[in-house]
């Protein structure tokens, strides 16, 4: 089991989402976040479509086409709880190293 996996029973899906868009540069296409999550976590594609809906629905994040992709992009209100979950992620890591 790797760190990440340890450390994501402590996490949602919107918090583990939140974070793995924040990896990813604040923006990435639905299918390659979902890739990411389902990898590194065994989060579902169904429940990763779900909650980027409901993510956007509270202007955490914002879904728009382009061309034939679905961009998902992080508001400045999700940069921010993303940055603060993800240094929350790194400190569980170094704890549960010991």
């Amino acid at each position: 089991m790797s760190d990440k996996q340890e450390v994501s029973i402590f996490l949602d899906t919107p918090a583990k989402l939140l974070v793995a868009l924040f990896e990813l540069g604040g923006r990435a296409n639905i299918r390659k976040l979902a890739e990411k999550l389902s990898k590194e976590y065994g989060t579902s594609f169904t429940s990763v479509y779900n909650t980027l809906y409901l993510l956007e629905k509270e202007g955490f994040l914002t879904i728009r086409r382009e061309g034939r992709e679905r961009i998902i992009e992080l508001t400045d209100r999700g940069k921010t709880i993303a940055g603060k979950l993800a240094i929350l992620m790194s400190e569980l890591i170094e704890t549960l190293a010991f």
